[in-house]
């Protein structure tokens, strides 16, 4: 059984899912090889859009939009992708680009770069990775900003 690389927090979120399922199935008497039938052909064809989804190569998208989510997410990323350099671009709904950028630089030692235009940031983004095989982009912080990012990818063909 193969499962897509996904965030650490769908698998949870996965297994609660699949335990449940078995609980009411064996309520309702159903045979163990039906369960497991269905189970794994769920999980053959569980997809997830938007959440720690790779939509070109080294660009990720999630729409982890509360702290815990969040939290999930960089846990995730530095278990599975702790080698890499990290570009991130953030979005939130209904804040001000200025004052997050002031929350960000108080955080930490690198360039905080602010754009109020998904496509540009996603271009700054690019621009800032280059070449270097070994950085991932990271796109977090709402449904909103992985559907732009998606739509801004569909218009760039080099990817």
């Amino acid at each position: 059984l193969q499962i897509q690389k996904t965030s650490l927090y769908q698998v949870e979120n996965v297994s609660l899912a699949v335990t449940a399922f078995r609980m009411l199935m064996e309520r309702r008497n159903v045979p163990e090889q039906d369960i497991e039938k269905t189970v794994r052909n769920a999980l053959l064809q569980f997809y997830w859009e938007g959440r720690m989804e790779e939509i070109a190569p080294h660009i990720y998208v999630d729409g982890a939009h509360n702290v815990e989510a969040v939290n999930a997410y960089i846990e995730t990323m530095n278990r599975l992708h702790g080698e890499y350099d990290k570009i991130l671009v953030f979005a939130a709904v209904k804040a001000d680009s200025a004052k997050l950028a002031e929350i960000f630089s108080a955080c930490t030692d690198t360039p905080v770069m602010v754009s109020d235009e998904i496509d540009d940031a996603m271009d700054m983004a690019v621009e800032l990775r280059g070449d270097r095989e070994n950085t991932n982009i990271y796109c977090v912080g709402s449904l909103y900003l992985v559907g732009g990012v998606k739509r801004w990818r569909n218009r760039h063909d080099q990817f």
